[in-house]
């Protein structure tokens, strides 16, 4: 209960800051902003308005983020909320889609510094109507996130009996008490541990698969781009990123066929197979000798 009541007192302060300083901006922004800085200022005011309203959202909301193993939830304590649920639902549902929102926005600012850098032609089109597209990316992408999480990350039934105990035993609070959205990865059924084991197996699968190519391409070209920005001279060396990528299809395959416990059983018996193969022709051998 005393971390609910950090967190709480966290929201209500980020949130009084919040509309202080972006209010603060946003006058600076309208009044005080140099012609040179152009479109950018619409994007700048974009921003600070998104922050004001996320902030606004977030204290209304106080949602809080649990997780209880394969549950992953964001929900609201609705009792003794003077809002009914309905409009917690929406409000739960347009933090999501801010959150969504906050995602893209950041990207779309720092891809607009990335064609400052290289004096991108693109930058035209903050100058006309097209500038309409820079403000429905983000907005786009909120929509979808919270079209997501209301039509397929809802509550559920299934969902509700398997965090009842853990939210009475860590909130005090019975489950038709919160309103939560989040995903539910494996719901327990007469064939849960098949399917659990299946998921399992393919999720480590891809885990180690994305290592393989992080730490075999991905960190290798970055480190050589790194070098070529500080002009760096490392002559033939940069030549490792080569045996890098040839190791990479001999490796990538690996973990697929360990992991997965039906593709790893096979392997063992093969070799297994072979193996008593060559010791019964070892015997076989043995004995000829014997009697020769």
């Amino acid at each position: 209960m005393l971390w609910s009541e950090i967190v709480k007192n966290v929201q209500y302060w980020s949130t009084f800051f919040s509309l202080t300083f972006n209010i603060i901006l946003l006058c600076l922004i309208v009044f005080k902003s140099p012609k040179r800085l152009g479109s950018y200022k619409y994007l700048m005011v974009y921003l600070v308005i998104f922050e004001i309203v996320y902030s606004i959202t977030d204290v209304v909301a106080s949602p809080s983020i649990y997780i209880h193993e394969s549950v992953h939830m964001v929900f609201i304590n609705q009792k003794n909320r003077s809002l009914n649920k309905s409009f917690l639902q929406f409000f739960l549902t347009f933090y999501c889609g801010c959150f969504g929102f906050s995602l893209c926005v950041f990207s779309v600012q720092f891809y607009y510094r990335y064609l400052v850098a290289f004096k991108s032609k693109i930058l035209k089109t903050l100058n006309d109507w097209r500038i309409v597209f820079w403000f429905l990316c983000p907005l786009s992408y909120g929509v979808i996130w919270a079209i997501v999480s209301s039509c397929i990350l809802y509550q559920t039934p299934e969902a509700n009996e398997f965090v009842r105990y853990v939210i009475l035993r860590d909130f005090d609070m019975n489950i038709e008490d919160i309103i939560f959205v989040g995903p539910y990865f494996y719901p327990q059924k007469n064939n849960g541990r098949y399917d659990f084991d299946i998921r399992s197996f393919l999720f480590y699968a891809l885990l180690v698969q994305t290592i393989i190519p992080v730490m075999l391409i991905h960190i290798p070209v970055s480190i050589l781009f790194l070098f070529t920005i500080f002009e760096i001279d490392v002559g033939n060396m940069a030549d490792i990123l080569s045996v890098t990528i040839a190791v990479f299809p001999a490796i990538d395959p690996l973990p697929t066929m360990f992991i997965i416990k039906n593709y790893r059983l096979r392997i063992w018996s093969f070799i297994c197979f072979c193996k008593n193969q060559t010791l019964k022709n070892a015997d076989t051998n043995l004995e000829i000798f014997v009697v020769n």
